[in-house]
Parts: structure tokens; C-alpha cells; sequence
């Protein structure tokens, strides 16, 4: 008895349908079956007024173009007048901010490698200077041996002489004479070891040969006394030959103490100068690399820091919206080309906001049509509701349901249509039918909506109104159903017999 009183409703609702132009091109479905009973008379078609045009969208504007990079102006130096200031001045803005640090890197490590070089010279110079001064004492000190040696040698033959002890007097003289033997021999080291035009040269072979003479003498008075020969022994005293050379090797030895001192003089300033260098060199140089690397970075500041405070902000003004922000090009470098690439940024953002906001006016007003144009539609289906009733030739209620979805589907271009039934409780919309893959998954898991504003089918069932959602992401009460992943846009209409409602009609569009 219920299902004949549905039937009845719903041959008031879909009695006849007339199709309209579907809007844009549908997802194709497979389409239904055809019915098996036979087809009912043609019901009287109610024409509907024609679909609104659309309206083109006027051509999209052209990008505008970024206007031309300024040229860079060279201003004159104050400090270099004249051409020459112009190009240095040039020269520094064009010069790349890389090139300019490696050069300050490299004469920073040049000057440093500098203190080095002259750190190591002062020290092989003050070296040099104490070996010289070394060796200047030890000839003295070997100058002054063979001068000993040789004055006790001659003491000896003096008081040998005088008391004719054969054995004590050969003894005696033989190691006085290997004493100066060994002194003469360090002596001649000291001489080679002298330049040949050197004073100290030639007084210590002036003292080499007095030297010399006295130890031939010594091995002549030897002689004699073996011989026994006393009378010609004392003759070298009696002479005066001995009191002779020791005023010649006192005469020599002071010359060579002079020139010794004359030498060491000159080898400790040698030395206090290396020394005086040491001290000076580090902290000359040290101030040429502290100058250097302050130039460096001042230089890195000027050429760095402030277009990087310049390029910051004009960033910043850009990001607040200020789009006619622009950025001066002051250098020829990796800062100049980062500020033609701001400019040439700034430009294109520029023009595709105006774009933009054109783009948003242009689709705005093509919103509002399509919106006019669904509202159409809703009339349309409205209307095609009311022409419906003449349909009276299918008996069974699914078999209506099913070719009424699949006439909705097919005649209106749309993605999905399904007709929800309220329950007897009156709380659930239940899907009775419903077109394509999904209709026949969702009836087949028995798929309900609540009344209530979680869906738009229970909106529509709750305040019996319709509702249509152009786009369904922005809709409130829109449910998403995963098995219908594309629709954009969603219709729902109460089926309503006179005051009473029966369900809703869900329509949905790509």
C-alpha cells in the first residue's frame, strides 16, 4: 500500500521531463539499461526559456615589459682630480667584489709573507754577525797564545842560557816550543779563515813568522847544547837577539789586539743592528698588514655591507607591497647584477599582479555568469519537474526512480544524480537510486544522510529549500564522498507533493 502511494507521489514529481543542453562536456558513465516495458505516450513538452550565452573572456593583457637597466654613473673622485680620479673610480666600480677580496687576501698574505722573509734575514744576519764576532775573540785569543807561547820560549832560552843545566834546559825548552807548535797551528786555521786584504790578516803572518823565527832559534841554541857548545849558546843573550824578538812579538801582538778590537767593535754593531732589526721589522710590517687589512675591510664594507643593506631594504618595502620599489645600480659587480635581478623581478611581480588582478575580475564575472546559468538550470529542472507528471505508464517505483536518475543524467549533462527517499522515521534520507558505478556501490552499502547540516541533501530534506554549491570546497555543509572524487559543483531540490515531503534530488557536475 506504501509503495503505491510513493508511486503515485512520484508520478506527480517525474510525469514528464524535458531534456535541456547539458552544460559543458560530462564524465562519460555507462548508461542504463533500457526498460522493458514499453514506452509511455509522449507527455506534453513545456518550453523553457534558452540557455544564457557565455560570455568569452576578454584576451589576456600582454606582460608588461621591465623597463631598460639604468645606465651606471661614474662620479668624479675628490681626492684624484681629473682623468685619473674618473678612472680609478672606474676601475673600483667595475672590479668584481670576488676579485677585489682575493686581491685584498693576497696582499695581506704578500705582506705577511714579507715579515716573514725579513724575520728569517734578520736572524741568518744576526747569526752571522755572532759567528763573526765569535771568531774575531778566538783569533784574538790564539793571537794571544802563540804571542805567550813565544815570550816564554824566549824566557827560557834566557835563563837556560845563563845556568847551563843541559838536561833541565832541553827539557824545559822542548815543551815550550810544542806549546807554541800547537798555539802556531790553530793560528794558521784563524789566518785561512781571514780575507787575503784583511789588516788582522797580515799582523797575525807577521806574528806567525817572528813566531816562527824564535822556535829556529830555539832549535839552533838546542843544537849547540848537545853539542856541548855553551860559549856559542850564551851568544843570543849577549847580543841582544832575544830582548829583539820579544819586542817584536810585543810590538805585533798590539797591533793585533788593536785590529782585534777594531773587528769585535764592528761585529757587536753588527750585532746590536741585527738585533735592533728584529725588534723593528715585526712591528713595521705588522702595521703595513694591520693597514692592509683594514683597507680590506673597509673596502669589503663599503662594496658589500651597504649594497646588501640597500638590496634588504628594498626587499623588505617589496614584501609589504610596495611593487614600484626599485633598487639604484651603483657598481659593475655581483651586487650590481643582484640589483639588476631584483629590478627584473620586481618588474615581472609587478605586471603579473596587474595581470592578476585582471585574471580575478575576468573570473569573477565569469563566476557570476556560471552562477546565473546554474540558477537557469534549477529552473529548468523545476520546470521539467512540474512537466514530469504526465508519466504514468511505469508501475514500478525502482524502475522509475532508475530511468527518472538515468533521463537526469543523460538529457542535463551531469556527473552524478541520485534520489534520496526520507525513511519512516523521518530522520535518515536513504538512496534509492542513483546513476553509474557509484550509484549502484553507495545503494549497495545502503548510503543515508542525516536531516541535518552535515550534507546537502540533509540540508535541502531539513529546510526544505534547495541549495546549489558552484564550488564544492568552498561549501559549509558539503559532504565529500570519496567514490564521486570529481565533482566541482553540486545541486540538491526537495521533492515535494504539496506540503509533504518526499526526499531530495542530488545533482552533481565536473
Amino acid at each position: 500500500m506504501r509503495d503505491d502511494k510513493l508511486r503515485h507521489s512520484l508520478e506527480e514529481l517525474f510525469s514528464g521531463i524535458s531534456p535541456l543542453a547539458p552544460e559543458g562536456e560530462a564524465r562519460p558513465l555507462p548508461s542504463p539499461p533500457p526498460p522493458v516495458e514499453e514506452p509511455p505516450p509522449e507527455p506534453e513538452v513545456v518550453q523553457l526559456p534558452p540557455e544564457p550565452e557565455v560570455v568569452q573572456p576578454p584576451p589576456e593583457p600582454e606582460a608588461v615589459q621591465p623597463p631598460p637597466e639604468p645606465e651606471v654613473e661614474v662620479e668624479p673622485s675628490p681626492f684624484i682630480g681629473g682623468a685619473a680620479g674618473e678612472s680609478l673610480l672606474s676601475l673600483m666600480r667595475v672590479t668584481r667584489v670576488r676579485s677585489r677580496l682575493i686581491g685584498g687576501l693576497l696582499v695581506v698574505l704578500s705582506l705577511l709573507g714579507m715579515t716573514i722573509i725579513l724575520n728569517f734575514a734578520s736572524l741568518d744576519r744576526l747569526e752571522r754577525a755572532m759567528v763573526a764576532l765569535q771568531n774575531d775573540r778566538t783569533q784574538a785569543d790564539v793571537a794571544l797564545e802563540v804571542s805567550d807561547a813565544t815570550v816564554r820560549l824566549l824566557s827560557v832560552l834566557e835563563r837556560g842560557m845563563v845556568s847551563e843545566d843541559e838536561a833541565y834546559f832541553t827539557q824545559t825548552v822542548a815543551e815550550t816550543r810544542q806549546e807554541l807548535l800547537s798555539a802556531q797551528e790553530r793560528l794558521a786555521v784563524n789566518i785561512s779563515a781571514l780575507p787575503a786584504d784583511a789588516p788582522l790578516r797580515l799582523e797575525l803572518i807577521r806574528l806567525r813568522d817572528c813566531s816562527n823565527r824564535v822556535r829556529a832559534l830555539a832549535d839552533f841554541v838546542l843544537q849547540r847544547v848537545e853539542e856541548g857548545d855553551w860559549e856559542t849558546v850564551g851568544q843570543p843573550v849577549q847580543s841582544g837577539l832575544i830582548h829583539l824578538y820579544r819586542d817584536r812579538v810585543a810590538d805585533s801582538m798590539e797591533r793585533v789586539e788593536m785590529l782585534a778590537a777594531e773587528r769585535e767593535a764592528a761585529s757587536l754593531a753588527e750585532v746590536e743592528n741585527a738585533r735592533r732589526m728584529e725588534r723593528v721589522i715585526p712591528v713595521v710590517w705588522g702595521l703595513l698588514i694591520m693597514g692592509a687589512g683594514l683597507v680590506t675591510t673597509v673596502d669589503a664594507v663599503r662594496c658589500i655591507a651597504r649594497p646588501v643593506e640597500r638590496l634588504t631594504k628594498a626587499t623588505t618595502r617589496l614584501a609589504a607591497g610596495h611593487l614600484g620599489e626599485r633598487v639604484s645600480i651603483e657598481q659593475a659587480d655581483e651586487f650590481g647584477d643582484l640589483a639588476t635581478a631584483f629590478n627584473e623581478m620586481a618588474d615581472r611581480i609587478q605586471a603579473a599582479h596587474v595581470e592578476l588582478e585582471e585574471r580575478v575580475a575576468e573570473r569573477t564575472r565569469a563566476l557570476q555568469e556560471a552562477n546565473y546559468a546554474l540558477q537557469r538550470r534549477a529552473i529548468h529542472l523545476e520546470t521539467s519537474a512540474e512537466v514530469g507528471r504526465a508519466i504514468t505508464s511505469v508501475f514500478d517505483v525502482e524502475q522509475l526512480l532508475r530511468r527518472t536518475v538515468d533521463l537526469i543524467r543523460d538529457r542535463f549533462g551531469f556527473y552524478h544524480a541520485g534520489i534520496f527517499l526520507l525513511d519512516q522515521t523521518g530522520e535518515w534520507a536513504v538512496l534509492q537510486e542513483a546513476t553509474g558505478e557509484a550509484g549502484a556501490l553507495m545503494k549497495a552499502q545502503g548510503h543515508r544522510l542525516a536531516l541535518a547540516d552535515t550534507s546537502m541533501v540533509g540540508w535541502t530534506a531539513l529546510h526544505r529549500q534547495p541549495r546549489i554549491a558552484l564550488d564544492v570546497g568552498e561549501d559549509a555543509v558539503h559532504f565529500a564522498n570519496p567514490l564521486l572524487p570529481y565533482t566541482r559543483s553540486e545541486m540538491t531540490l526537495p521533492l515535494m507533493v504539496g506540503g509533504r515531503l518526499l526526499g531530495v534530488l542530488d545533482v552533481q557536475s565536473t
